[in-house]
């Protein structure tokens, strides 16, 4: 997609985040471009503490809502076997036409 659809994009991440009733009170986010090719790389990263099984809804639901974004990293923990949340740090990618903001 276009830079310009960035927006967009983190909008559907949080209302899908909203939906597992998760909330994304902080997120890294890092524009790179990249030398001589036509995108750019966008990586967001999200702290996120819930069940386990909302995490994974999360992740399911943006994934395919948005095929221009990948996983690239999950890191799950949890404070104890009985606990019934777990934290995990989620690694976003998403590539965007590069000149195209």
């Amino acid at each position: 997609p276009k830079g310009s659809a960035l927006p967009s994009y983190l909008n559907t991440i949080n209302q899908a985040a909203m939906q597992q009733h998760l909330i994304l009170n902080r997120g890294d986010y890092k524009l790179t471009q990249l030398k001589k090719a036509e995108f750019s790389r966008y990586q967001i990263v999200f702290p996120v503490v819930g069940k386990y099984t909302q995490i994974r809804q999360f992740i399911a639901i943006v994934l395919e809502k948005l095929p221009a974004l990948g996983l690239s990293d999950v890191q799950i923990t949890r404070e104890n076997s009985l606990s019934p949340t777990v934290e995990a740090r989620l690694e976003f990618v998403l590539y965007l036409q590069s000149g195209a903001w």
